[in-house]
């Protein structure tokens, strides 16, 4: 772990606020939609509002948190609870029937 990463992880831990004392019932739903993987322009239109308030209430959610990317983010929004994390689930893989058939003849041969 470098020095900055350790610095930075101090300091959240000193500065962290539960998640909602710290932010507002809007930011949560932004903060959702950015987890889900949601684009400024998506969240815009799921939530009514402008790309640039989209944006900004990002922003002010990572400066609120002192996050500086998408991924903090979704790690912050993972461990409260606010969005499950997916990637602890075992992923499905769905095939067509075609597929299926050439690995079944593949294997049969």
């Amino acid at each position: 772990m470098t020095r900055l990463i350790s610095e930075r992880a101090i300091a959240f831990a000193a500065n962290h606020v539960p998640v909602k004392d710290a932010l507002t019932s809007r930011q949560r739903e932004v903060l959702q939609l950015v987890a889900e993987g949601c684009t400024a322009k998506e969240i815009a239109n799921q939530l009514s509002l402008s790309v640039k308030t989209a944006v900004f209430h990002k922003m002010a959610m990572m400066d609120k948190l002192s996050l500086r990317t998408r991924a903090e983010l979704t790690r912050y929004a993972i461990e409260n609870n606010i969005v499950p994390a997916r990637w602890r689930r075992p992923a499905r893989v769905e095939m067509n029937t075609e597929a299926s058939r050439a690995i079944a003849a593949t294997v049969a041969s």
